[in-house]
Formats: C-alpha cells, structure tokens, sequence
C-alpha cells in the first residue's frame, strides 16, 4: 500500500516538485504495482498538472470509504479515512463516525481492517483515544512526526505512521489473523512483526529502477 502524501509532503509541492518528477514519481508507481496507490487531490491535481500518466489510484475525498483487496489467506478491508477540514487538529464527530461505520461494514467481511489515514498524529491519536479498537491495523500519513510502530493500550490496535521523503519502509507481517473476542489482542514477534527499514545510502539501488528514473530530468 502507498499513500497519501507518498508523491507530495502535507505543505504541498516545493520548487523541486517539477513537472518532470511528477511524470517520474508516477512511472516508478506504475513499475512498483502497489496493491492499493491512495492519493490526496492536491496529489492527483499535481499528477496532472505536470502531464504524468498517474497510475491507477484512490483519490481521498469528503467521505470514508472501504475498499477489500483479495489476498490468499483471505480479504483484508482497507478504509480510506477522509480528508480533515481545514485546520483541524481532530476529526468532527460526523466524520469520525463515518470512519467507524465503514470500518465496521468492512469487519463483517474481511479477515482485518486496515484504517488508511491523511490526518495528521494529532488526530490520528485523538481517534484511537476516543473510537476504540475499530481498525486493527492503523496506517498513518499527514503533519507530526513517524511512528515505526506502537500499539493501543488493549493491543487490538497496531498504529504506525510513514516518515517523510520516502526514508522508511513499513512491512507489517501478520501471522495470524484478529480475532474478534474480548479477550485477543496483537502480541510482537507472536502473531504481528514489524520489519522497519530506514531506506539509507546502504541500500543499493534497484537496477530497473534506477535505468527508469535516469530517463527523467530530475532536480538535482
């Protein structure tokens, strides 16, 4: 899963956020074949903007949204949490009930819920806080800072939250799938593992991708 603020950062694009690597950033999506590519509209308007082919994608909107992605084991429901209004620091309740209502529509037909979410740490907190174990697995984007992973004080909740300028990698490895009675909760290393990765000089650079990306005039 990619996404939202995978191709711009939340303030918006800078001035290295040329057209040449939109149609960049939108190739090397493509090549990736993600799962599931979410973008904000800001995102999908830049895309266009800069004349790049976006791959195919969800654009966030006004209203929550569930998508189900098949999987061998099983399907795995992903809400797209909506976009804040302007300036807030928590979801109105309408909003956050919304998301509820989805998540839990999706609950009575995939093996886990995935909450995909926009808001920012301020309010990705202030939800879990105030909805209770709605999501089981809580993937954050916005304003604050990286979470390589926590959970919920129950543990029926793992939260993380992607780092800014594609500096990290979160591959979340389920072992076996939540179950849904009072008493289950994640346990690390058990039936969840997070394997973090800080994407440093170290990593050597994928051949293909590499051969793609020099196709483009990139800012230096």
């Amino acid at each position: 899963m990619a996404g939202p603020f995978e191709l711009l950062p939340p303030e918006g694009p800078g001035e290295r956020h040329t057209p040449g690597l939109a149609k960049a950033l939108a190739a090397a999506h493509a090549a990736l074949k993600p799962d599931l590519l979410v973008l904000t509209p800001d995102e999908a308007d830049w895309l266009a903007a800069g004349g790049a082919a976006a791959p195919a994608h969800h654009t966030l909107g006004p209203r929550a949204r569930g998508v189900v992605l098949p999987t061998p084991g099983g399907p795995v429901g992903v809400v797209l949490f909506p976009l804040l209004p302007p300036g807030a620091e928590a979801p109105p309740e309408a909003m956050a009930q919304d998301v509820i209502r989805q998540a839990r529509e999706l609950a009575a037909q995939v093996r886990l819920v995935v909450g995909l979410s926009p808001w920012g740490e301020l309010a990705e907190d202030h939800f879990l806080r105030a909805a209770g174990p709605v999501v089981d697995i809580l993937l954050g984007a916005g304003p604050g800072p990286g979470v390589a992973g926590r959970f919920t004080p129950d543990g029926k909740t793992f939260w993380a939250r992607s780092y800014g300028l594609g500096k990290a990698l979160h591959a979340v490895r389920i072992a076996a799938w939540p179950e849904r009675s009072p008493g289950w909760q994640w346990v690390r290393d058990e039936n969840i593992r997070l394997d973090f990765m800080g994407l440093t000089e170290a990593f050597a650079a994928d051949p293909a991708m590499q051969t793609l990306l020099d196709g483009f005039a990139l800012p230096q």
